[in-house]
């Protein structure tokens, strides 16, 4: 069985399903918020875009959303490109559902002094923006789903159009807490 029972929730005393790739910080952050399931999404290929400024679908970054269902979750995005380009991020969840996510941690500040990545984002498909150069991006949010069961899904682009990719590199990761 790839799927071990732990324990891991002695302040909100519940178990949480953690697989052997999800132990550690991730499980611990589970039991916090009192998650009973855990879904961890990995890329396993370095992804990008060039030219585009319009939003794509991550090919690997999401996660089945059932009807009516509630959901944390919280997205740790390595991401590169060159200052030209920068990169901007953005989620979408079926019709219905209301959402709410913002980063979190080290807050970000572009070539022009802008703070960037510090107000809540509440609408399906808006985005974000992020300088690149190497970053990791920390961004954590809320979904309660409506009655049509669908996918929370990343998505990026350029801020700029440029020939240089910005990119989401491999290792990046999606999880969703499940009540």
């Amino acid at each position: 069985m790839t799927r071990l029972l732990h324990v891991l929730a002695r302040w909100s005393r519940r178990a949480i399903a953690v697989s052997r790739n999800e132990r550690g910080l991730i499980g611990v952050m589970g039991s916090l918020i009192g998650a009973s399931a855990i879904q961890l999404v990995r890329k396993t290929v370095d992804e990008g875009v060039a030219n585009s400024t319009t939003l794509q679908d991550d090919d690997e970054l999401k996660g089945q959303l059932a009807a009516n269902e509630i959901v944390a979750f919280q997205a740790y995005l390595h991401v590169t490109g060159v200052a030209a380009a920068d990169i901007k991020i953005a989620f979408t969840v079926p019709t219905g559902a209301t959402m709410w996510w913002a980063p979190f941690g080290t807050v970000m500040i572009d070539d022009s002094g802008t703070i960037n990545g510090t107000s809540v984002v509440t609408g399906s498909g808006s985005s974000v923006s992020f300088d690149t150069n190497s970053r990791l991006i920390n961004i954590a949010g809320y979904v309660a789903n409506g009655a049509n069961a669908g996918n929370l899904q990343l998505q990026f682009a350029q801020v700029s159009s440029n020939a240089s990719a910005s990119s989401i590199k491999i290792g990046s990761s999606l999880v969703m807490f499940r009540e």
